[in-house]
């Protein structure tokens, strides 16, 4: 098995909108996005960690949309050797565990730019487990 340091986090994208000047919200659309490159030699990975959030009225109109993307690195603590039985583990850490590693920088970051534009909300846990099901479920459905 792999075990992994972090090297770093880092923002990508900060975009906030305000679309009117709607005060309050009814309802929030969100959307969590991952995805990672790895380099195959080292087992080193960038883990991309992304959330959208689009606030509505209470006429299901947009007026504030929000996105977030951060970026982690990390690197194996061990020396590494490519092999199948490696491939499998940097698969999991980087669809599972590397994500939810970086999601906390990931969903402060949108719920300080929501405050500042004068939207309080809660941003619940994201199961990444899930995420990472579904999104291996869709690729093979593609094939």
């Amino acid at each position: 098995m792999i075990t992994y340091n972090l090297l770093n986090i880092q923002l990508s994208e900060s975009r906030l909108k305000r679309l009117s000047d709607a005060e309050d919200w009814k309802d929030v659309e969100t959307r969590v996005s991952t995805g990672y490159k790895e380099i195959a030699e080292t087992g080193a990975i960038s883990v991309i960690v992304g959330i959208g959030l689009k606030f509505k009225d209470g006429e299901d109109k947009v007026f504030l949309d929000l996105s977030v993307q951060m970026t982690g690195k990390f690197e194996p603590k061990e020396k590494f050797e490519p092999s199948e039985e490696n491939k499998v583990h940097i698969e999991g850490f980087a669809s599972i565990g590397a994500p939810a590693i970086v999601f906390p920088f990931v969903r402060e970051h949108a719920h300080s730019l929501a405050s500042k534009s004068g939207i309080d909300f809660w941003l619940p846990p994201v199961n990444f487990v899930q995420l990472a099901e579904k999104k291996k479920a869709e690729k093979e459905g593609k094939q």
